[in-house]
């Protein structure tokens, strides 16, 4: 179960990191139309501020916010990555696999073993 909820948090965490992208595409275009419109002298008033400060505080909030996220958040492939070293660190600790892994071993041992006496005889018997 909780390796087809990672599974799942990987898809939705690409979604959200196409999400964060569009968010500094749209901070980015708030800021600059609030910027821009600041430079024409009629609408530099401080009732003009009084409405758009809301705005460009926003959009620099959006921009920064959306940056940092789209930055913390790895890839698809990472995530990937990630899962499959937690996946293989369970299985090497896993003791069934360890006792496999033993057993393996000394049957390896004891074929190499046998055929290091019989190799043994062989050169003995010439």
């Amino acid at each position: 179960m909780n390796l087809i909820m990672f599974l799942y948090l990987i898809d939705v965490a690409n979604s959200l990191k196409m999400y964060f992208g569009f968010g500094i595409f749209v901070g980015l275009i708030i800021t600059l139309f609030t910027l821009i419109a600041s430079t024409d002298q009629e609408n530099a008033r401080a009732s003009f501020w009084v409405v758009w400060k809301r705005f460009l505080v926003g959009g620099i909030t959006t921009f920064i916010v959306s940056t940092f996220m789209y930055l913390a958040l790895p890839t698809t492939k990472t995530m990937y990555l990630m899962l499959g070293t937690v996946v293989a660190q369970e299985v090497v600790t896993n003791p069934a696999v360890q006792r496999i892994g033993t057993r393996i071993e000394s049957l390896i041992d004891e074929k190499l073993d046998a055929l290091s006496d019989k190799k043994k005889l062989e050169k003995k018997s010439e």
